[in-house]
């Protein structure tokens, strides 16, 4: 099916195993977007918009695809994208203005590059109870990375964070290159370096634990440069 402009809906539900092209070139505004199943195609000349005055909450589920070749997001609000499904695509992703959320879950495959834009406190999520593998550097701008649940994620690619990283659930594994002032471990949770970790310059990460228990565990061909404190609890550096 084809749209070429769609104009004072709140909400784009796209259901069904095909293929749904937004053509333009007019631009199509909504406050939700909901892909949960086929394929959403924002094609070359499409744009899609939050609504006037507000933000813009996108999820693709399982299985489905988010394709933009076009233009999609750019609301001077606090706009939010979660993903367990694909973001792929050629065209521009920007989350622009506001403290925008990117949240990746279980299954997601980040095929696009998407940029937070010019807020200050965009934040990066990682919420996966299995594993989860993705290239930080098809992500510009989000100044916090957060990784939440049980599972391990795997950051490949290489990027940095300025207002710093939290691990509040599981694993985070960095294969690629993470620059981050701070690094801040909630209990049971484990930082493992097999790439590079450092703040920028480089210099090095403050790192600070919890009461409970926190790992630290560097590969053979890992480095970290970091200081700071584990705090107590059974923790273990490796």
């Amino acid at each position: 099916a084809d749209l070429r402009a769609v104009q004072g809906f709140e909400t784009l539900s796209k259901t069904g195993t095909r293929v749904l092209n937004v053509n333009g070139p007019m631009s199509s505004d909504f406050t939700a977007v909901r892909v949960t199943q086929g394929t959403l195609n924002v094609a070359a000349a499409g744009i899609v918009v939050p609504a006037p005055g507000s933000t813009m909450d996108t999820i693709v589920a399982g299985g489905a695809i988010l394709n933009v070749e076009g233009s999609y997001g750019c609301g001077a609000g606090s706009d939010t994208m979660t993903a367990a499904g694909t973001v792929s695509g050629s065209g521009t992703i920007d989350l622009c203005g506001g403290d925008d959320t990117l949240t990746l879950q279980d299954g997601a495959q980040l095929n696009a590059a998407i940029s937070a834009g010019l807020g200050a406190g965009d934040t990066l999520v990682l919420d996966n109870a299995g594993a989860l593998a993705f290239d930080a550097g098809r992500t510009s701008n989000f100044e916090l990375l957060r990784k939440d649940n049980i599972g391990v994620a795997t950051l490949a690619g290489s990027q940095g964070f300025s207002g710093g990283t939290a691990i509040t659930g599981g694993t985070l594994d960095v294969d690629g290159t993470l620059e981050t002032p701070t690094i801040a471990l909630a209990d049971g949770t484990e930082l493992r370096v097999d790439g590079i970790v450092q703040a920028g310059g480089p210099a090095a990460a403050v790192i600070a634990g919890s009461a409970g228990a926190n790992a630290v565990t560097v590969g053979a061909g890992g480095t970290l440069r970091a200081s700071g404190d584990l705090g107590a609890g059974a923790d273990v550096l490796d």
